[in-house]
């Protein structure tokens, strides 16, 4: 199974999203292991999944994706569990107003 990850800011908000794009592994033909997954379905359970990045602040006060002289961001997302099929989608997204000051620097 292929899995796409995206992440995109705007409007200062942060999104990441974890969603299937395909069937089809290295072992498998994408018809085997669509029906492996249907006779034995899997639960993903996750924990602690980190987003991380360097991220800073444009001219405009907008946050930008900065490799070179943001600060580093971790977001951990919460504890979930959702089966490994065709409509596996995982979204993420949180608005840099939800930030405390107090909670900068520190792990989300």
């Amino acid at each position: 199974m292929n899995i796409k990850y995206t992440e995109d800011i705007k409007d200062n908000t942060f999104s990441a999203l974890l969603q299937f794009d395909s069937y089809r592994s290295l072992e498998l033909s994408a018809e085997d292991e669509q029906l492996l997954l249907e006779d034995f379905p899997i639960q993903l359970v996750y924990a602690d999944i980190t987003f991380s990045g360097k991220y800073g602040l444009d001219d405009k006060n907008n946050v930008i994706k900065d490799d070179t002289n943001g600060d580093l961001v971790n977001f951990v997302i919460p504890n979930k569990k959702i089966f490994l099929d065709t409509n596996f989608k995982i979204s993420y997204s949180i608005n840099t107003n939800q930030i405390l000051d107090s909670e900068l620097g520190t792990k989300l």
